[in-house]
């Protein structure tokens, strides 16, 4: 387990701020150790790949970006500087248990064996510029560690099983896009070009008037002259080539490019995702990075930060060695969701009636036995699209869940997803309907859409592949296809999203 980053909160490590807590930040504190000119504390974190992912990276300083524990009107907070992570015991040992009882003939009987928690110690720094701001960084490291986001269900650990691979962000082949909001506003790093500053240079365009630039909305899509040509993406704009994708409508804006696109790892899904700019990984890092981010389920901080101790030094700064307990209740480690695939399908092929049911012998001396009525098919009959899974990486973990997303621009007929391994189908859902501009999203047995507040829970209108209800799926790693079949009276244009996550051993 890497020791340089951990968080506790949410499940998506990449949360608004609020939503989780940082355990540990060496990137952070390496940096602002750095602009405090604490010398003695040398970087040497192995794994920078791993600040990809960390929110807010890059750090400059407590004050500028500012850190979580910044506080404007308490100069102490402007002088802490972080938590470097030394080392986690726990986080590799397993945690089989089984109970031994004593017999009256005095043999000891060995029960049934059975997970326990997970305990995990995490030894610690605390990096300051002084003793007040080191006692105000212990403090605030207590109130935070006694932070609960879900009392009920337990909180989320995030961590790094071990150093991320590392690849080029070249072979990402994505567009340079804006990381964050601020860099909406004013311009991506890797911009060579002119930006525009404000929403006045946007509509006036660049300042050399001998280059177009569009005055609305229908001259951004279809420029004045015939003859000109118009980039259609960002990275057109910069490389003079439109084979990217690019809304035209607000409607191909939330639901994504019309087929699958290597240059589209992740794609919105609200406007707050648009407003707040794409997540923080490309291609690359949803390739190398994500596989080795793990999490523990339902943990809380149950002991600590004890000081271990605190070394008086001769030059400026102040630090103090700390540790801390974590108990995950669920001992198992769980992946993150990654995308697997996701591609429009609108009734591909018609699919083939079934072969006859071989005939069954009757007995001619015996009456004929009623027969049970055949079940109504939800369709008459089906057309089929046939959709490749992207296998998960061959790590530690083993389990494998599905989570299947479907969303229709208008309202669909009967829709029956098949989730196959080989000829052989592991799991199936069957929809009524997908309703207008909406998206049904089954994980496991369990259903829900997108409300305006959030997620509703539809369970018991999504049943199976033969109409009972759902039951979850846990699959072990391997190749599967999605198949998508619709009633062949009325298919539609359907989006379908596949995710997988993975469950290890404990």
């Amino acid at each position: 387990m890497y020791p340089g980053w951990m968080i506790i909160g949410t499940q998506d490590p990449v949360g608004f701020p609020g939503s989780f807590t940082e355990i540990v930040n060496n990137t952070r504190a390496y940096a602002y150790a750095d602009w405090a000119g604490i010398c003695w504390l040398q970087d040497c974190n192995e794994c920078d790949v791993a600040s990809i992912v960390t929110p807010g990276y890059p750090y400059v300083s407590p004050i500028l970006d500012p850190a979580p524990w910044y506080d404007e009107a308490d100069p102490d907070s402007w002088g802490f500087l972080g938590v470097v992570g030394l080392d986690v015991e726990g986080a590799d040992s397993s945690t089989r248990q089984a109970e031994v009882k004593m017999s009256l003939a005095g043999v000891g009987v060995i029960g049934p064996t059975y997970l326990g928690p997970r305990t995990l110690v995490i030894r610690a720094l605390a990096i300051a510029t002084d003793e007040c701001a080191l006692q105000f960084g212990l403090t605030w490291l207590r109130q935070q560690y006694g932070t609960a986001f879900d009392a009920c269900g337990g909180d989320t650990l995030t961590f790094f099983d071990c150093c991320p691979c590392v690849c080029p962000d070249d072979d990402a082949g994505s567009a340079c896009w804006a990381e964050s909001y601020g860099e909406l506003k004013s311009s991506p790093r890797c911009l060579s070009g002119w930006w525009p500053l404000t929403y006045v240079d946007e509509i006036l365009g660049p300042p050399d008037t001998t280059m177009w630039w569009p005055d609305n909305y229908a001259e951004e899509t279809t420029p004045n002259a015939a003859a000109l040509w118009w980039p259609t993406t960002y990275a057109a704009e910069i490389e003079g080539m439109s084979s990217i994708y690019w809304p035209d409508t607000y409607g191909e804006l939330i639901t994504g490019p019309p087929e699958t696109s290597e240059e589209w790892c992740m794609w919105i899904d609200i406007y707050r995702d648009l407003r707040n700019g794409p997540p923080d990984w490309t291609c690359c890092v949803d390739a190398c990075v994500t596989p080795y981010m793990r999490q523990y389920y339902n943990v809380r901080v149950t002991e600590g930060p004890i000081l271990l101790q605190k070394p008086a030094l001769n030059s400026r700064g102040a630090v103090a060695e700390i540790e801390f307990t974590i108990i995950a209740g669920d001992p198992q480690v769980h992946s993150m969701v990654t995308r697997s695939s996701r591609e429009w399908v609108q009734g591909a092929e018609p699919l083939p009636d079934p072969p006859a049911p071989t005939p069954v012998f009757q007995n001619p001396y015996r009456p004929a036995q009623p027969v049970a009525a055949a079940p109504v098919p939800l369709a008459p009959s089906w057309v089929r699209d046939t959709i490749p899974v992207k296998r998960m990486s061959d790590q530690v973990l083993t389990g494998v869940e599905a989570l299947l997303r479907v969303r229709a621009n208008e309202r669909s007929g009967p829709v029956r997803l098949g989730l196959w391994a080989g000829g052989e189908r592991v799991g199936g859902y069957t929809i009524p309907f997908v309703a207008e501009r909406s998206s049904i999203i089954v994980n496991g047995s369990n259903a829900y859409y997108r409300t305006p507040d959030g997620y509703e829970s539809i369970s018991a209108f999504v049943r199976d592949w033969d109409g009972k209800f759902p039951r979850a799926l846990e699959l072990p790693h391997g190749d599967y296809t999605l198949t998508v079949d619709q009633d062949a009276a009325h298919p539609v244009k359907l989006l379908v999203d596949v995710s997988l996550a993975a469950v290890g051993s404990a």
